[in-house]
């Protein structure tokens, strides 16, 4: 069995707040860059600044802290899990697993475990394509589930949910059925969804853009440079699309938010298979 490393380095001293929480994919508000002004360790090795390094299950997700815990998902012999873990030791708090009917098709070398979690500290929600979108709280209880997949995909789902104050935002482009979900995060009930059947395949995870215009979802998109929505809350409407000639291939990256613009990156693909 293959076996993955969660690695703490020395930080500052966190606050109770999560003032150095990463609680989604890329961090606070996607932006790939912590909100602690303290700096990182100049130098990091095996018996330099490492506080604890524990064995995990394997999995493509990345952990996503905040406050005192850390919580990522794996597989372990074909179960799908979420597990939490004691940020100042390392030590596993608990672990629970989403039952599935049936596993999703994924790449040679990909994981059922690739999906970010996100949390505000009190829920922690994850999304598994052989499952669909689960909400735990900080005890690991199950307060609810929204059931979706396996989808047309022999890639696999990888993006990941993100959280918009009580929303939790969800893209999922596949070969067919593609969307873009508001849910509520207090009850897993749909506020909103939008079809996207128009876009193909797509790993990429949407970020939050707060603009003069009022607040953006924006989604990296194949054979579109991006797209944008407005308003998690309520029922969205396009707000700007970008055709992009060299986004052939399927889309497998985040758009970067800065203050007053989005950056997106693509590729061309002149062929290849899983």
């Amino acid at each position: 069995m293959r076996w993955s490393y969660l690695i703490c380095i020395v930080l500052p001293v966190y606050g109770a707040a999560g003032a150095d929480s990463w609680p989604q994919f890329r961090g606070p508000g996607g932006s790939g860059r912590a909100e602690s002004a303290h700096p990182l360790p100049a130098e990091i090795g095996p018996e330099k600044n490492v506080i604890w390094k524990v064995p995990l299950p394997p999995g493509h997700s990345s952990p996503v802290v905040y406050g005192d815990r850390i919580y990522v998902t794996a597989v372990r012999d074909a179960k799908l899990l979420t597990i939490a873990l004691e940020r100042e030791s390392g030590k596993v708090l608990w672990e629970v697993e989403a039952p599935y009917q049936q596993l999703e098709r994924i790449h040679t070398i990909g994981s059922y475990a690739q999906c970010t979690p996100a949390t505000d500290g009190q829920r922690i929600i994850c999304f598994f394509g052989s499952v669909g979108l689960l909400c735990y709280d900080r005890d690991g209880k199950l307060l609810w589930k929204q059931p979706a997949g396996p989808f047309k995909n022999d890639m696999g789902a990888a993006s990941s949910p993100i959280l918009a104050g009580q929303w939790i935002i969800l893209c999922q482009d596949h070969d067919t059925d593609s969307f873009l979900e508001s849910i509520d995060k207090r009850t897993g009930r749909t506020r909103w969804r939008v079809d996207r059947s128009e876009f193909p395949r797509n790993f990429g995870t949407p970020v939050i853009w707060d603009t003069s215009a009022g607040r953006q979802i924006v989604v990296v998109a194949t054979l579109r440079s991006k797209t944008a929505a407005s308003s998690p809350a309520s029922t969205p409407r396009p707000a700007r699309r970008s055709r992009c000639s060299a986004c052939q291939a399927p889309a497998a990256t985040t758009a970067r938010r800065w203050p007053a613009t989005v950056r997106c990156s693509s590729s061309i693909s002149r062929g290849g298979r899983p």
